[in-house]
């Protein structure tokens, strides 16, 4: 994602916005840093990241906002799913895995951490591994491919997915109107474990999926 820092004026007005929120209240307009992204896959809103420098450790929100309403981010797949049914969904084939990893860095699943993975040979992903296990990983990876139905009027984004200490293929079945579902799972791999940086990956919808 880019992100781009907010002038202090354009920060305090967003803050204005917020502080009748209870979510909201730690964040100060001297200590705290606003970020905006733009996301390809809506024409109206924006994911907004909140940081207030004066707690230990920081303290970080991130809103949904078309600039006048704020969804916070809670962890599940519903405010996103909100702001779906109130927004013109742009999702295509050039755009729908940056929507996939949207939704799973935004939220938690039941069953633990869920991620697609895009390169097997990234070294966060495989570096806590003995050099037999990655090239188990390796030989047991599906590349990921893209399919729109037009028909059903869904996309298909079939790959691996690393779930539950282990990697699977599966399907993820994505709606015109963004909702998720993971279909035609496969164990592939058991054991795998999950480094401690892996922020270029992403995580699950909390929809039971």
């Amino acid at each position: 994602m880019k992100w781009k820092k907010l002038k202090r004026e354009d920060s305090h007005e967003v803050l204005d916005k917020l502080k009748s929120r209870s979510d909201a209240v730690v964040f100060s307009k001297s200590s705290t840093e606003v970020l905006v992204c733009n996301l390809s896959f809506y024409e109206e809103f924006k994911l907004y990241k909140l940081t207030n420098y004066m707690t230990l450790p920081c303290f970080v929100m991130y809103y949904l906002s078309n600039g006048t309403d704020f969804y916070a981010m809670d962890g599940t797949a519903s405010q996103i799913y909100k702001v779906n049914d109130l927004e013109f969904m742009n999702l295509n084939t050039d755009n729908i895995i940056q929507y996939v990893d949207f939704v799973f860095e935004n939220a938690e699943g039941d069953d633990g951490d869920i991620f697609l993975i895009h390169q097997p040979e990234n070294p966060n992903f495989m570096k806590s591994m003995s050099e037999a296990y990655r090239k188990n990983v390796i030989e047991h990876y599906h590349p990921i491919q893209i399919k729109e139905d037009e028909i059903n009027r869904v996309f298909l984004v079939h790959g691996t997915l690393y779930y539950g200490h282990s990697l699977i293929s599966a399907t993820i079945q994505i709606t015109k109107k963004g909702i998720i579902t993971v279909k035609n799972q496969k164990l592939l791999l058991k054991g795998v474990h999950m480094p401690n940086e892996a922020d270029q990956y992403s995580w699950i919808s909390g929809e039971k999926l």
